[in-house]
Order: structure tokens, then sequence, then C-alpha cells
């Protein structure tokens, strides 16, 4: 970083000063302080932000799964079948042109249960990611209570959702109302990094950028299923639907996290 030439020295100066005048053949010692202090600032921008072409790295691929295994809690095991779901206008509306989307529906054979699965991938404009408060309430949804539950996967790692418990009112063909539950779970993750919280994913992101001048391209991954025993007289409760909604999780992360999908066996 270049430094300014002084002003030349003009005949009010002080006597001290012109002693350390460059006409005197000496450099002023604050001079020299300062070439050090933008010596060290320079260096430590430099090593804060060294030059990188890198671009954000996503740590998830856009794929789902046909049919997910789910161990129920009854603990008898169940094939979910997933088929495309539509995305709908005004969402598509809201977000970067750059941003992926995927969706499936999930549903046992007997058609009792039912699980949403959305992998949603940033763009480069970083804007795709929200809160998922935001867009639950915007849908009608009340989220009445919330907490972090633990995923133990086949690997043998365990990484946290989020879990919200959701409700709304709903009207029936016969004009009744009545309150249908449900549960939405959803995480962050970034290139071999995983969290529930939206705050945390702001500092990792932040502190990534500034001490390893690296960018996520973050994914936000959204499981919906309803419960349902407030839809139907022997359906799930709220807690059989949270294992159920954890298994499928456990089954279904392998098929699209990277750090989590099966080495490719050698050729």
């Amino acid at each position: 970083m270049p430094v300014a030439a002084s002003p030349p020295t003009s005949p009010e100066t002080p006597p001290v000063a012109s002693l350390f005048s460059e006409a005197n053949g000496l450099v002023p010692l604050w001079r020299c302080g300062v070439v050090v202090v933008l010596a060290v600032l320079m260096l430590l921008v430099t090593r804060l932000h060294p030059a990188s072409s890198d671009t954000p790295q996503s740590g998830i691929v856009m794929s789902l799964p046909s049919i997910v295994g789910v161990t129920m809690p009854n603990q008898t095991a169940a094939q979910f079948y997933g088929l495309k779901a539509p995305i709908s206008d005004g969402e598509l509306g809201i977000l970067p042109s750059d941003t992926e989307l995927l969706r499936k529906q999930y549903g046992d054979v007997r058609g009792n249960e039912s699980i949403l699965c959305t992998l949603l991938l940033s763009g480069a404009e970083q804007r795709s990611i929200h809160r998922a408060e935001v867009c639950l309430a915007g849908q009608g949804w009340t989220v009445v209570d919330q907490e972090d539950v633990p995923v133990p996967l086949g690997s043998g790692h365990k990484f946290v959702v989020r879990k919200l418990g959701i409700q709304r009112d709903s009207v029936s063909r016969d004009g009744q109302h009545h309150i249908v539950h449900a549960l939405f779970m959803y995480w962050f993750v970034g290139e071999n990094i995983t969290t529930s919280s939206h705050v945390m994913r702001v500092l990792l992101n932040s502190w990534d950028r500034i001490v390893y001048n690296r960018a996520h391209r973050w994914a936000y991954i959204m499981v919906m299923a309803p419960v349902s025993d407030s839809l139907r007289p022997g359906g799930l409760n709220a807690a059989q639907t949270q294992a159920m909604m954890t298994n499928f999780i456990s089954q279904v992360v392998p098929s699209f996290e990277k750090s989590e999908m099966p080495a490719q066996a050698p050729h």
C-alpha cells in the first residue's frame, strides 16, 4: 500500500520537527512507526484474506431416493415411496433464480403416514436461506414449541436437527373447525459442516470467510409430517411422529449429504 508523500515543510514548522526533516538526511521517527504499523496490518490482511479463486462448494447433492425404509414406532419396518412434489410459483417468486429446489412427498403403502422432504440449495447471492419460522407463519402455521433433537446415523456419527411443533386451524368439508398438528424438522449443511441453528450458520459462515477465505454454498433441509392422530382416530401422536421422522432422516441423509455418503468401491 503506497504511503502518501508528506507536504513540504512550511516556514512555520517548529524547530524540533525540522531536525527530523529529509533536508537533514534523517527520517522522522513517527514515520518509521507508521510504516511498521502499516506493514503489520498488511501482513495480517494477507494472512486473513489470502487470494483465492475457489468457488463456494456445496455439502449436498440434489438427489432424493424413491424408496426409504423406515422403522416405525412399533418397531415394524415400512417402505415409504417418494414422488416428486410440486413447488409453488409463490416460492419460486421470492427465491433468487440460481436457487435449486427438490421436494418429494413420501407415503407408506397403507397411505396412513406421510413425510414431506425438501432440499433447498442456495445460489451465489446466499439469500435463499431464512429462518423457518418466517415461512411457516406465512403459510398459516403457529409454532407452539421447539427443541433440538439428536439424530444417530448409520456411520456412527450423530447430528442435531431443530424440531418445531406447529399447528393451524383447518376446516372440514362439512364446515367444522379443528386443529391440525404437525412437526417440522430442519438443519443447514455447508461444506463438511452441519448445524441446526440459523444464528450459528451465520457465525460459521462469517468465521470461515474471514479466517479461511472460504465460502459455503449452504443447503437448507426441511422434513415435515402431520401428527396423524389430529387427522384420524388411531393415528400417531406427536412422540411417535417424532420417532418416525428421526428414523426417516437417519435413513435419507446418506443419499444426499456428501460427508455421509458411502465410499465408492474401487473399480
